[in-house]
């Protein structure tokens, strides 16, 4: 599935007829689509660890220690949120900021393991959920461009807030408990 694929089932969402062919991106609608795009995703996919987006990577230290805080890593530049660091969860011994990550337990030599959930802006990449999820979040977003009806995009975007935000989460709560054990994806609050 291209972004172009993609816009225009958010565009049909809404009434709105699809983009038309190489031309099509460069309309208003295509380039609504383009500018939006990237921070709806960015904003659905930090709401739950979306299986398909947790990534391992062990990360290198850059040698500063703060007093403070502890050993600082470079955060990866995919990364949406740090599930855990060297089996560690969230408020267990580390914390980010600005671009780094600051791990209370170790010294600055050590590799540590990092898991988290990264950001993915390829469709194709994505679970069905995943992909309504930001597709109505993108329609709702891009109605005010496209239809000039504010009211009718806020409609859709609470429904959004309110009905299928509380759906997606209970979808993760739900498989974590099938699962019936811990692991670093339960602790995503």
């Amino acid at each position: 599935m291209t972004r172009t694929d993609f816009y225009n089932e958010a565009l049909l969402m809404i009434g709105s007829k699809p983009l038309d062919g190489v031309n099509g991106m460069e309309s208003e609608r295509g380039r609504a689509c383009d500018l939006l795009f990237p921070g709806v995703a960015r904003e659905v996919q930090s709401l739950a660890p979306w299986a398909e987006l947790v990534k391992t990577v062990l990360l290198s230290p850059t040698g500063r220690v703060d007093p403070a805080r502890g050993a600082e890593y470079n955060r990866p530049k995919d990364c949406l949120r740090v599930l855990t660091l060297n089996n560690a969860r969230r408020g267990e011994g580390f914390e980010e900021e600005n671009g780094f990550i600051f791990y209370h337990r170790s010294g600055p030599r050590a590799n540590l393991p990092c898991r988290y959930v990264r950001l993915s802006l390829l469709p194709d990449e994505w679970s069905a959920e995943l992909r309504g999820a930001v597709r109505k979040l993108l329609a709702a977003r891009i109605m005010p461009a496209v239809t000039k009806d504010v009211s009718a995009a806020n409609s859709l975007e609470e429904q959004f807030w309110r009905v299928d935000r509380p759906r997606l989460l209970a979808l993760h709560l739900n498989r974590v408990r099938n699962r019936r054990t811990l692991n670093d994806e339960d602790n995503f609050s």
